[in-house]
């Protein structure tokens, strides 16, 4: 299923969850439910949004040690925006997850699910999404990141990435969606 063949409340969490993977370099598993023995995923109360920005505060996460420093997303004006984006999607959000996105039914969203979303909205759009994964995102952002001037450290601190690995992530002969 696409969001183009999706119901309303599906559209908006797919627009919200996608822009906030962007502009957060958030991994699957803090959006998504995919190993049910490490939890990564983000809960309702780890995101606070206001007008002007969303703040993450993260609980764990990979390679990291416990307690990291909160990622404040600032609100950008655009119709990709992810603050706008994340606050019409909380006005359909179900209230019975602790989930910060879930299914209309209050299910954690699935790792299956978002590969097999993006997979259907690429292809609607033309591409393949043999040339995509969930990743993507983060390589999309870094890669911003660094063509718009960023530092190495201001990249890795905003992906939360303790090595420069995320070097591997910056690649802007990439195509440009």
């Amino acid at each position: 299923m696409s969001c183009y063949a999706a119901g309303f409340s599906e559209c908006v969490l797919l627009r919200a969850r996608f822009a906030l993977m962007y502009s957060g370099l958030l991994r699957i598993s803090e959006v998504a439910t995919s190993n049910p023995k490490v939890d990564h995923n983000l809960g309702k109360c780890q995101i606070k949004c206001d007008q002007n920005s969303i703040v993450l505060t993260f609980s764990s996460y990979k390679f990291s040690t416990p307690n990291p420093t909160p990622l404040s997303i600032r609100a950008t004006g655009s119709k990709y925006c992810p603050v706008t984006l994340f606050q019409k999607y909380i006005k359909h959000r179900p209230k019975n997850s602790t989930k910060a996105f879930c299914f209309p039914d209050g299910k954690p969203i699935t790792r299956t699910y978002v590969v097999k979303v993006m997979q259907d909205i690429l292809h609607m759009a033309g591409y393949s999404p043999k040339s995509f994964n969930t990743h993507s995102f983060r390589i999309g952002r870094a890669t911003d990141m660094a063509l718009e001037g960023c530092s190495d450290q201001q990249i890795k601190l905003a992906g939360r990435w303790k090595s420069y690995a995320f070097k591997d992530y910056i690649k802007p002969y990439l195509i440009r969606l």
